[in-house]
């Protein structure tokens, strides 16, 4: 039985992970925001030797991201579901938006801080709401 599981948003998609993610990151570099429209990306970094892709395999699509690696997606909804870094080439960064239990995961490091947008630490100031506030500010 697998410890994680994930889908791509229109499901056509799903992976399993035979092992407990090794650790989960948040990357601040400005590669991850242009890419991922965000102002930082929650990764789970996976040995690849225990990722596979259950289901829908033939619509992923790749393309290499920058000189450092590919970067995987689901071709129909176009949600990312990992990425390959030539540094690490027995993992892969899996998104934290796909996988399941969300909520049982807590990044452990956040990297390239040099270029973290300087709102981020003071995130937990803001005024939260349970839902959507609307379109009126």
């Amino acid at each position: 039985m697998s410890e994680l599981s994930g889908t791509c948003a229109c499901g056509v998609v799903e992976y399993t992970i035979e092992k407990k993610a090794r650790l989960l990151v948040n990357c601040h570099c400005g590669s991850c925001r242009k890419r991922n429209g965000s102002a930082f990306s929650t990764y789970a970094i996976i040995p690849k030797k225990f990722f596979t892709i259950s289901r829908g395999d033939e619509h992923v699509k790749s393309y290499e991201a920058i000189d450092e690696g590919m970067k995987h997606f689901c071709h129909h909804c176009g949600t990312p579901i990992f990425n390959d870094n030539y540094k690490y080439p027995d993992h892969y960064m899996l998104y934290l938006g796909m996988l399941e239990n969300q909520a049982k995961l807590r990044p452990k490091y956040n990297l390239y801080c040099d270029s973290q947008l300087p709102w981020v630490n003071k995130i937990s100031d803001l005024a939260n709401f349970p839902q959507s506030m609307g379109t009126e500010s």
